[in-house]
């Protein structure tokens, strides 16, 4: 069975980080638009942070996400667990795939209908999606398009997009990031 990898984990890198970036707390805190007593709890390792707020941290500390988590491979018994954004209405994410040093990440998806990401993502590199149950739908550039089961798309992820679900929905969103170091 699979162990939820301790919060300090992230928490302790986003620290260390911050530390070797010689930025304060509270200007960390600003600069990802977050509250400082928000990051007192996250790198004391007391929460996890959502999918958006990660992606918030890692562009204030000029990081790739994946460097904010440890790693997942064959090995790994753990399995990450984050909810897309802040919202009580947001997908939950399991990373399958990705960590330090790694240029592709794959994530598990899993929304119920009218789950929806309650911000926008925009990243380097490639974004694919595979929908396994359910209905997904992609906002990119004013329009929505709906990928049912069974279908995929590819799409330019330095367009600021978002996911929601149709119906409940699983799927499986795959990224490869060009700031990504190469991995050992």
């Amino acid at each position: 069975m699979a162990t939820e990898p301790p919060a300090d984990d992230i928490g302790a890198v986003v620290k260390r980080l911050r530390t070797e970036r010689g930025a304060s707390m509270r200007a960390l805190a600003a600069s990802a638009g977050v509250s400082q007593p928000f990051l007192s709890k996250l790198e004391s390792g007391r929460l996890l942070p959502s999918l958006s707020t990660l992606y918030a941290l890692a562009d204030a500390l000029g990081v790739s996400p994946s460097e904010l988590l440890p790693a997942v491979d064959d090995s790994t018994a753990s399995v990450i667990h984050l909810s897309a954004s802040d919202s009580a209405r947001t997908p939950r994410a399991q990373l399958l795939a990705g960590g330090p040093g790694r240029a592709t990440e794959a994530y598990l998806f899993t929304a119920d209908a009218g789950d929806s990401d309650d911000v926008d993502f925009a990243h380097g590199g490639e974004e694919f999606v595979f929908v396994l149950e359910g209905c997904v739908v992609l906002t990119q550039d004013g329009r929505d398009r709906r990928i049912p089961a069974g279908g995929s798309v590819t799409l330019d992820p330095t367009l600021p997009h978002r996911w929601s679900a149709a119906e409940a929905t699983r799927y499986l969103l795959v990224t490869t990031r060009t700031d990504a170091a190469p991995a050992p």
